[in-house]
């Protein structure tokens, strides 16, 4: 697979147990994102890697420059959306192989899989959630691991679950809304981001959550277009804890399976917890 899906990643320092697959923006690659992405810490000075040493981190690139899908006016990237679904259609694909991939290395426990992205990355990575489907000898945990978006935007907002999944037509389109309503979802969007303003961000939250979703919003006053620190990994690192129950804040309790909102800790609980008031 990683001669046709070409990626980069980092191995986990202890016995594999999950996997994130993240998806980078428009006009990077995935060797620039993962690089940014290692050197990422939150309150406590700790890397992802070193909170999760047990996840193996995978960074798939885009085919093209420019990013996953095209986008006419990057300032205003709904309008001529039609132009965006073969674009998207394919890295969605694209995806569910990583997806597979990964889910088959953990056994076929696709709920230890995470999905997640920036930018454009994040739009395939919702995308990819809201149209995704299990094998059929696959059914224990009816969800995956968790969909984290940073910066991103739902493409075909407003539109119902069933008028999306019409609108890219790919294979193997599933009939009902339980891996979108089971799997744990968070949002990070900054304030003053110039590149993917806040609304996006907020439309992408009551877009999932009209279709059946259950996503946590995250916003932070600056940053940019850009990962927030140290406030957006501590929120992070709460929300992979809780949702795969692993780390501190998911005290190792192994496998766990939420039926509706992750009752992840509050941003003043998570602030609270490092001595910090965002």
């Amino acid at each position: 697979m990683s001669t046709q899906y070409p990626s980069v990643g980092f191995h986990p320092a202890n016995e594999h147990t999950h996997t994130v697959i993240f998806l980078h923006g428009s006009e990077e690659t995935a060797r620039h994102c993962a690089q940014r992405f290692a050197r990422l810490t939150g309150s406590c000075g700790q890397t992802l890697r070193q909170e999760f040493p047990t996840i193996r981190w995978v960074f798939p690139t885009s085919p093209n420059a420019n990013g996953w899908f095209p986008v006419r006016f990057r300032d205003e990237p709904t309008v001529d959306q039609h132009l965006q679904v073969e674009g998207l259609g394919i890295a969605v694909l694209r995806l569910r192989a990583f997806i597979h991939g990964e889910a088959e290395t953990l056994g076929f426990r696709y709920h230890r899989v995470v999905i997640a992205g920036f930018g454009q990355g994040a739009s395939v990575a919702v995308l990819a959630l809201l149209t995704f489907n299990f094998p059929d000898n696959v059914g224990v945990y009816p969800r995956l691991g968790g969909l984290f978006c940073v910066a991103g935007r739902l493409p075909f907002a407003g539109r119902d679950l069933e008028q999306i999944r019409s609108i890219l037509n790919l294979p193997d389109k599933p009939t009902n809304n339980s891996v979108v309503s089971h799997t744990p979802i968070l949002i990070q969007h900054n304030h003053d981001d110039e590149v993917t303003p806040v609304r996006h961000g907020c439309q992408t939250y009551d877009g999932l959550d009209f279709v059946g979703a259950n996503p946590i919003w995250r916003e932070y006053l600056h940053g940019g277009h850009s990962f927030n620190r140290p406030a957006g990994v501590d929120d992070l690192v709460a929300f992979l804890g809780t949702a795969l129950g692993i780390g501190r804040w998911g005290q190792d309790r192994g496998d766990v399976f939420w039926s509706g909102r992750l009752p992840m800790p509050s941003q003043a609980d998570v602030a609270a917890y490092f001595g910090k008031d965002w």
